[in-house]
């Protein structure tokens, strides 16, 4: 830039102004990226707790049938026995205390590791789903345990009867079964 005749009477030249003036401009311009940056990061995060609860595509009604009759199936031959005389509830309850364990030490099963019906029910979903969201199978199968009157907070008398049948149908039901939960369906 050339010198300017009123350059002479004030202390910086005039193009100093300019420079200010870009530089207060980019300190304007630095604040708002990073306050849209640190909104992106806690929108991000955001998206990644809903994520968990998004519904996976649904299965078609026949895989739907097969997967409930499986399962139904693969209950009774676990346990051994008659469909009516098999209840879920207390392997359900020891389950959902070791939530985080999928084989642990039972009091029921003495020496032996037990491997969590829970576990296996979440991954028999999330194979139905075709892998899409195991999050949401881990949230369909506790909720559908909590829906039975599974919960941490059991009556003293211990767990409710939780029968086969019921079970698994309020499981193949594909919509989430609490209603605190039903804005995710």
């Amino acid at each position: 830039m050339e010198p300017q005749l009123i350059d002479y009477y004030n202390d910086e030249p005039h193009a100093i102004h300019i420079i200010d003036k870009l530089n207060e401009e980019y300190e304007e311009a630095m604040t708002k990226i990073k306050q849209l940056e640190e909104e992106n990061k806690a929108l991000q995060q955001q998206q990644k707790v809903l994520q968990k609860y998004k519904k996976p595509d649904m299965p078609s009604y026949e895989d739907l049938d097969t997967f409930e009759e499986t399962t139904k199936q693969f209950i009774i031959v676990m346990y051994g026995g008659d469909e009516d005389d098999i209840d879920l509830g207390p392997d359900l309850l020891e389950d959902y205390k070791h939530i985080n364990e999928k084989v642990y030490s039972s009091n029921a099963y003495g020496s032996y590791k037990k491997e969590s019906l829970i576990h296996k029910l979440i991954d028999r979903l999330d194979i139905l789903t075709n892998h899409q969201n195991y999050d949401w199978c881990k949230i369909k199968v506790l909720t559908t345990c909590e829906a039975h009157g599974i919960s941490n907070d059991f009556p003293y008398w211990g767990a409710p009867q939780v029968e086969v049948q019921y079970f698994v149908s309020t499981l193949v039901n594909m919509d989430l079964s609490l209603k605190s939960l039903s804005p995710f369906n």
